[in-house]
């Protein structure tokens, strides 16, 4: 009996250790606003918030917010997030103004879609969530389809010609995709605004991004059957993080670190609970493979010949054509981006028509999020000035 004892006392320590740990992750309070839903954080901000659904070509079910101040709405700006978020990033700031608030403030009707697959937008008119089918997309589709719908809904729905954009990150690289697809759109867009953004071949050097794109992490989720990744941490999870914030700091530094402008580490877990709404894994192909291009002159994705006939117009693939753009385009790019460095975004703009490229700034002391989250919001400063500028 003894023996059995001294066996069972080598693991009593470590367990009592890890229940020890579990219970101070359960009983770590989280800030109030993780619980509220979007239109509760906006409205608690003194703001009017709606909800609208939008649908798709293909058939998928948008969800979109849209914000207003107390006073009478001017023209309408879409707000657009990047591969893996949702449109609460443009919203949770608690170190400043979030970007989104700074434009209601300045009289613009806001609105803020939710692409495919994010937690917002997880509904189809025929396809079932848990089927392949419901995930079989990209960065194409969302591009070809849900933008396009968004803006032509916006339009309807507040009966103006045009309607502003900002895209961080992937919510600018797509709308740069549909410019070149479909240049017609340019007419429905009084301006073009991208944070962090580029359609060309870049180089992350976020741990994450090439951790999660590797081809070993992606083909051991497909053998494994996953179809949805980077989706919302669980409360617990997000505890954890609130728990232990020098490891939050650890794993998100590359993408927002908070000391770069003196902000708080307290925050994090708040921000990963927010932020994150979850992307396809097939979208982590897309993005490997323009990360892997051999030449800043993109491909399109090859998706056989009918269905690049519905996408493209034709049936065979060749490389995006970026002199098709002709919207007025902005862009705008963090001095300390890990994740779409300046250097990135100056070549993708060696390959617009320069007559489309009405403001370029690359040196905002920025890393890639903190456009969303840092206390140093001057840059929406120029955002205003541009949207004032070329608005008709």
């Amino acid at each position: 009996m003894s023996g059995k004892f001294r066996i069972y006392g080598r693991f009593a320590v470590p367990i009592l250790l890890l229940v020890m740990v579990h219970y101070y992750i359960e009983s770590t309070p989280l800030p109030s606003e993780v619980y509220l839903d979007f239109c509760d954080i906006t409205e608690k901000k003194g703001y009017q918030c709606s909800t609208h659904y939008v649908t798709t070509e293909d058939g998928y079910i948008l969800t979109m917010f849209n914000i207003k101040n107390k006073k009478h709405p001017g023209k309408p700006v879409l707000m657009v997030h990047g591969v893996y978020a949702t449109a609460d990033g443009f919203v949770i700031n608690v170190n400043g103004k979030a970007p989104a608030f700074s434009l209601a403030d300045a009289g613009y009707d806001v609105w803020l879609p939710n692409t495919r697959g994010t937690f917002h937008s997880q509904a189809h008119k025929y396809l079932d969530l848990d089927s392949k089918e419901f995930w079989s997309w990209t960065a194409i589709e969302t591009a070809r389809y849900d933008l396009p719908a968004v803006v032509q809904f916006v339009k309807e729905f507040t009966s103006q010609e045009q309607v502003g954009y900002i895209g961080h990150s992937l919510g600018g690289s797509m709308m740069f995709f549909v410019l070149a697809v479909k240049p017609e759109l340019e007419k429905d867009l009084s301006i073009v605004i991208s944070l962090s953004s580029t359609l060309a071949k870049f180089k992350s050097e976020s741990l994450l991004m090439n951790l999660i794109t590797s081809d070993f992490s992606i083909e051991t989720m497909d053998f494994l059957g996953v179809k949805q990744v980077l989706e919302k941490p669980t409360l617990f999870m997000t505890k954890f993080l609130q728990a232990f914030p020098n490891f939050a700091y650890w794993i998100t530094w590359d993408r927002y670190d908070p000391l770069l402008h003196g902000d708080s580490v307290s925050s994090l877990a708040y921000y990963s609970y927010k932020y994150s709404g979850g992307t396809s894994l097939e979208n982590l192909r897309f993005l490997r493979r323009v990360m892997d291009s051999p030449s800043y002159e993109l491909s399109h994705w090859d998706f056989g010949e009918q269905k690049n006939l519905d996408i493209y117009g034709k049936p065979r693939i060749g490389k995006v054509e970026y002199s098709n753009i002709r919207a007025k385009v902005a862009l705008l790019g963090g001095l300390y981006d890990l994740v779409v460095k300046p250097g990135d975004i100056e070549r993708f703009a060696r390959l617009l028509p320069q007559e489309s490229l009405v403001f370029k700034k690359l040196n905002y002391q920025h890393d890639h999020c903190s456009f969303l989250f840092s206390s140093d919001q001057k840059y929406m400063e120029d955002v205003l000035s541009l949207l004032k500028q070329h608005f008709n």
